[in-house]
């Protein structure tokens, strides 16, 4: 389910509040791959960044890259952030050879998703890890389950359990996502389930699934992980 440019478009919002921005920038240190760009005449320099260090106590981005060859300290350097797809644009203070130190921004535009259709499946075509979320046990102690998707968005989704498992999935239990379609999350996603339902559904029952349930995503899944289920 593809968005066209109009819609990416009305989707972005701009960000004023110091503190929001600052969050912005802060999980999107750790969070999938930023880059940042440079017009000079004709020609788009383009670099991905390794590193994101935000600086409170001096007011200062340090931004890490492979190099910056080519950079021009009197040109604006535009970033693309990596949580909430987020763009801004920075003064340039100091270069250094692998190194930017730039102004924090005023303002950022990023997107908000709460709009965003939601995708929903046909039956087993696609599945996500989830575990138990218990601070008293290292991940490798925890059950990790295959969990039918039923549909899903970047703050919860729907998804068809066993009757084995349902204790896993009561009303207020914390969980983690792991994975999409067994391809790994840059880290484990905190979520809760809000509901359970059973199902009267005998295609369902006939498969072991005996209850619904709802998931709230408490730490947002990055729209990227979400473009190839279709």
């Amino acid at each position: 389910m593809s968005l066209t440019q109009e819609e990416i478009l009305a989707s972005y919002q701009t960000c004023r509040d110091w503190k929001e921005i600052i969050n912005l920038i802060l999980k999107s240190a750790n969070e999938g791959e930023s880059f940042l760009w440079q017009s000079i005449g004709h020609q788009r320099l383009q670099r991905t960044i390794s590193k994101i260090d935000l600086r409170l106590n001096t007011n200062k981005l340090h931004i890490f890259v492979d190099n910056t060859d080519g950079i021009d300290i009197t040109h604006v350097l535009y970033l693309k952030l990596a949580f909430r797809q987020s763009v801004f644009k920075a003064s340039i203070i100091q270069i250094k050879k692998s190194e930017l130190v730039l102004s924090i921004p005023k303002d950022i535009r990023c997107r908000d998703f709460r709009n965003l259709p939601r995708k929903t499946f046909k039956s087993a075509q696609y599945y996500v890890g989830l575990r138990p979320h218990l601070s008293f046990m290292r991940s490798e102690q925890l059950t990790l389950m295959k969990t039918e998707l039923n549909d899903i968005t970047i703050k919860g989704m729907g998804a068809f359990i066993s009757e084995n498992n349902s204790h896993f999935f009561a009303p207020g239990k914390l969980l983690e996502l792991v994975d999409i379609e067994e391809r790994p999350l840059n880290r484990p996603l905190l979520a809760m389930v809000v509901y359970q339902e059973k199902l009267r559904s005998k295609a369902e029952n006939s498969r072991g699934l005996f209850y619904r349930i709802g998931i709230k995503m408490i730490d947002s899944i990055p729209a990227k992980n979400l473009e190839s289920l279709t």
